[in-house]
Order: C-alpha cells, then sequence, then structure tokens
C-alpha cells in the first residue's frame, strides 16, 4: 500500500488520478496526516534568532562558525546578560502579518502567550479539512474516469464536519492573526520608547536612555507652556513618593524653570522625538492626537519596567497613579517629618513651620472629632478657596458635621512634606503617610505589621495672612493593597469616589 501511494512507475490501464489515490481505509484523519505534520513542523520551527514568521532584514545574510554564538548574542554575553547595543530602527520582515517590526517586539509578543501556538493549530486544522475534501473531491473524478476505482470516500456527514471544521479554523485564523498584529503594532511602538534619551535634574546633569532604566518605572508628562509647569509643579509635591515607588517623571519640554529639579525629575532630550513616539503610539491605539496633549491640558504615559506602557491619561491626579502603582516598603515606620522640612533659620523655613502647625491642627480636629475646630482651617468661598467655584458634588458631600460625628482611625501621620506649588510662596501642597489599622482577614493579607498606610494630599493657600486648608484627600498607599476608592474633601465636606 505504501508502494501505491509512492510509486512512480505507472500500472498498465490506470490514470494519472488513481497514482494520487492511496487506498487506504480507517478513519479520513489517518489518510491524511502527511501535510498536516509537514505544516506543523513548519510552524514549529524557529531559528535562535527569529520568531514565526520572521526573517533578517532586507535578506542580509548571517555566517557563523560551526557552535558560534550569533554577534548580538555575544554582546549581550559580553554585557553581563543584558543587551546594550539594540538598534530600535531596525525592522525585522514578518510572514504573517506583511509587515515589519522590532525584534523586541516579536520576542516579547511570542513570549507572552500561546498565540503561536494557537495560530499553527488553527493553521493545521483548516489545512487537513481543506486536505480531506480535496481528496473526497479528487475522489469522485477517480470513480468517474477510472472502472473499478475504491477510493475510500466520506459520507456526508464526514464532509459537513470537514467543511465547517475547515470554515471555523479558517475563520479563527485570520481572527488570531488580525489581533496578533495589532498586539504587535503597538508593542513596537512602545518600545521605541526605549532608545530615546534623558537628562536628570538632580544636578548631576547623568544622562541616558529609557533601556537603561531597568529597575525604575518612567511616567513622561507632555505638554506645553504654563499648562505643563503648572502640571509639575503639582507632581512636584509628590518627590518623595515618586522615589518611593520608583517612578521617574520624564519632563518632554525644551527647558523647565530652574527650581523645579530633583532626583524624581529628568528632562527629555530632543523632546519632538519624544512627541513623534507619543503620536505614532496613540495613533495605534486609537487615541487620535496624542491624548489630549496638544491644546486640551497636559497628558501623561506610564511604562513599566519592561517598556510596556501600564497606562496613559490627560490631567494631574497624581496621587492616584502613585496609589496605583503602589509600594513595597513598610511606610508605618517612617519618622514624623520628611528629612530638612521645617528646618533652618530662612524665612522659607519659617513659613514652612507655619504650614505644618496647620497641618498638625488638621489632625488634632479630625482624631478628636471636633467640627468647631475644623471649621476655621478651611479657606470659603469668601476667602477665595476651593468652594469659589461651583462644586458639581455639594449634594453628593458627607458635611464635615457628619464625618467628624465619629473619631477618625488614624493611629499616626508621618513623613511630612511640604512643596511650595507656586515661586511666590502663597500656596503649597503637603504631602503626608496616615497609619491606620490593617490587621489581616478573609482573602485580605493586611498590611506591614497589621497596619495600613493612606497617601494623604493637602492644598493650602495663604489668605489675609493665614494658611487655610484649599483641599485634603487621600488614598490607599500600602504592600498588600490595592487603590480601589479615594476620599476628596473640601470645605463643604467629603465624598468617597473611585480613581478613574
Amino acid at each position: 500500500r505504501v508502494r501505491e501511494v509512492f510509486c512512480i512507475r505507472r500500472p498498465p490501464h490506470t490514470s494519472p488520478l488513481r497514482l494520487a489515490m492511496p487506498r487506504l481505509g480507517g478513519p479520513a484523519s489517518l489518510r491524511r496526516p502527511l501535510l498536516g505534520v509537514v505544516l506543523l513542523g513548519c510552524l514549529a520551527h524557529r531559528g535562535a534568532d527569529t520568531s514565526l514568521g520572521f526573517g533578517l532584514p532586507g535578506g542580509e545574510p548571517r555566517l557563523l562558525g560551526h557552535g558560534a554564538a550569533p554577534p548580538r548574542r555575544a554582546t549581550r554575553r559580553a554585557a553581563g546578560g543584558q543587551e546594550t547595543d539594540i538598534d530600535f530602527s531596525r525592522r525585522y520582515d514578518d510572514l504573517l502579518s506583511g509587515e515589519a517590526f522590532s525584534k523586541k517586539a516579536t520576542k516579547t509578543f511570542a513570549a507572552s502567550g500561546n498565540a503561536e501556538l494557537l495560530l499553527g493549530l488553527t493553521l493545521v486544522v483548516g489545512s487537513s479539512a481543506l486536505f480531506g475534501l480535496a481528496y473526497n473531491a479528487l475522489g469522485q473524478i477517480a470513480l468517474l474516469t477510472t472502472p473499478g476505482a475504491k477510493p475510500g470516500l466520506d459520507g456526508t456527514e464526514g464532509l459537513l464536519i470537514q467543511a465547517l471544521a475547515g470554515l471555523l479554523s479558517f475563520a479563527g485564523f485570520f481572527f488570531l492573526r488580525q489581533r496578533r498584529t495589532e498586539a504587535l503594532r503597538k508593542m513596537d511602538c512602545e518600545f521605541r520608547f526605549l532608545g530615546l534619551e534623558y537628562e536628570r535634574l538632580d544636578g548631576t546633569g547623568i544622562g541616558g536612555r529609557m533601556l537603561d532604566l531597568q529597575d525604575r518605572r518612567v511616567m513622561a508628562i507632555f505638554g506645553q507652556g504654563e499648562e505643563l509647569e503648572a502640571a509639575l509643579r503639582k507632581a512636584a509635591a509628590y518627590r518623595r513618593r515618586w522615589e518611593t515607588s520608583g517612578i521617574l517623571v520624564v519632563a518632554v519640554a525644551p527647558s523647565l524653570p530652574k527650581d523645579l529639579a530633583g532626583r524624581w525629575l529628568a528632562l527629555a532630550r530632543a523632546p519632538e522625538d519624544w512627541c513623534g513616539c507619543r503620536d505614532e503610539l496613540a495613533a495605534v491605539s486609537g487615541g487620535g492626537d496624542g491624548g489630549g496633549a496638544v491644546g486640551q491640558g497636559c497628558s501623561w504615559i506610564m511604562f513599566g519596567k519592561t517598556g510596556r506602557v501600564r497606562g496613559t491619561s490627560v490631567g494631574d491626579s497624581f496621587d492616584e497613579v502613585i496609589g496605583f502603582i503602589g509600594v513595597e516598603d513598610d511606610l508605618s515606620l517612617r519618622p514624623k517629618r520628611a528629612p530638612g522640612v521645617g528646618e533652618g533659620s530662612d524665612d522659607v523655613a519659617e513659613v514652612t513651620r507655619r504650614i505644618l502647625a496647620a497641618h498638625d491642627t488638621f489632625y488634632e480636629a479630625l482624631i478628636a472629632g471636633d467640627a468647631a475646630k475644623m471649621r476655621p482651617l478651611w479657606a470659603t468661598a469668601a476667602a477665595g478657596g476651593a468652594a469659589a467655584a461651583p462644586d458639581p458634588l455639594i449634594k453628593q458631600r458627607v458635611p464635615w458635621e457628619s464625618v467628624l460625628s465619629e473619631k477618625a482611625a488614624v493611629l499616626d501621620v508621618v513623613d511630612v512634606d511640604v512643596v511650595f506649588t507656586r515661586p511666590d510662596l502663597t500656596e503649597a501642597a503637603v504631602t503626608s503617610i496616615e497609619v491606620c489599622a490593617g490587621s489581616p482577614g478573609f482573602l485580605n493579607e493586611g498590611g506591614p505589621g497589621g497596619k495600613g498606610t493612606l497617601l494623604a494630599t493637602k492644598r493650602f493657600r495663604l489668605v489675609d495672612g493665614c494658611w487655610l486648608l484649599d483641599s485634603h484627600q487621600t488614598i490607599p498607599y500600602c504592600r498588600n493593597t490595592l487603590a480601589t476608592q479615594s476620599l476628596r474633601c473640601n470645605c463643604n465636606g467629603c465624598i468617597l469616589l473611585k480613581p478613574k
């Protein structure tokens, strides 16, 4: 029987179609293994430096000695296991999508799931069904042209099953192929940021590429003029929190005011390249003109340690960003005040101590449940506070009298930091860590040491020589805790919101 399938010699009185029809019995799946095996072998084969459907750029030859490592791998070994010569401008042809992507994007996608295996499986199943239908078609022709032929055809039910399997398999193949192409496009745009450069604004002037920040996350803030400066001054209030969460803020702008500096901040080199990558990412992700960064305020992009995008948004709710990233340290062990805050004899230190006194009075009233002591601390509409603007949530807010009807469960307030958000020292932001009970429970590991921590942000305004509160907000900021709610307060009361 095997000789009948592969024999080249044609027996007498036998049509050419007779040679193509193996006389094997049994199920159709046993009569058509050859094509499936070949296709599966082709799909499963991968070279040392390529993945499914990818080749060298422009047909570039690569000659290696027997047992020698590829040049890129040898460079990675010399660098201690990390590639330092990645060229993010090079693209490699992808046979499945008909497009070109960077090697890092293709390797990351190949390692992120079983999409390639599913693509190969759907293609094998669809090809096998198509081969079975072709076999039966040739068998029908053989019955008409060759007297006495017995090709062993499938019944009507088998043909319908093969047709349905082929249709569903090829539909699944093209669907997975499209999703794969979209994912590779997005990954490719994200990894282009890794080749962009920055310069630290901590006084050292040290620069580098995003690729070098393997142990830190990066948040790139885009904007123009005064809007960008205002957003960065709000971000400066969280200077210690950026460091705690391992985030480097990169301002995409030609230059910044000299008073905006610190270990938490860096300035993008060649900002036009950063904006170009942002626009490409927005186009691939369906974000239009780059997420509203031009003409609609500031926007930001958060990159994880792997270089992938963790989130994008418009606005300056940086406490929600920090709460989402989280923290690994036990913040309840930190000292009462941040190092250097309120120390010294200059005018800035004196103003800082006045702000800290108002801050401490707020917590005395909060813990004691004293509404009469709390009211004078707020800047009302008459004083130009937050209530001067219409409050769309005033009906949903709980009045301070109801909020303070029970004492707040705040065990301690630590790591208090003061940052002036205006150069004339008339506005300031105070961030601190509120310590509360965080014992473990059912499906809850609890905080470290049985304590939970919250990130609190207060904004003060100088009104008639007095520092008054403009807003107060808290969000969970603790290990083993997911930030799902945020407390927002003003002079009208408090409301519990879900972070956007």
